[in-house]
C-alpha cells in the first residue's frame, strides 16, 4: 500500500525508506525483548529452591533478632 503511495507521488519516497527501516529496528526490538522476557521467566519461576535458601535463612534469623528485640522493649515498659 505505502508503496502504491510512493509510486503516485504522495508521498515521498525518503520517507518508505525510514518507515521501513523503522519497521526493522522495531521487530529487532520486540525480538529482544521476547528473549529477556523469557529469560526473566525462567530464572525467577524455573529457579531451583536451594538458591533461595540462604536468603530465606538469613531473613528468618534477622526477624528473630527483629522479634526478640521488640518483646524485650515492650518487656520493659510493662
Amino acid at each position: 500500500m505505502l508503496n502504491t503511495i510512493v509510486d503516485t507521488g504522495l508521498l515521498d519516497v525518503k520517507l518508505l525508506e525510514i518507515y521501513k527501516k523503522i519497521v526493522i529496528r522495531a521487530d529487532a526490538l520486540l525480538d529482544i525483548f521476547r528473549e529477556e522476557k523469557g529469560k526473566r521467566g525462567d530464572f525467577t519461576y524455573k529457579t531451583i529452591p536451594q538458591a533461595n535458601k540462604e536468603p530465606a535463612e538469613d531473613s528468618i534469623r534477622n526477624a528473630t533478632v527483629f522479634v526478640s528485640n521488640v518483646k524485650t522493649v515492650m518487656g520493659m515498659m510493662n
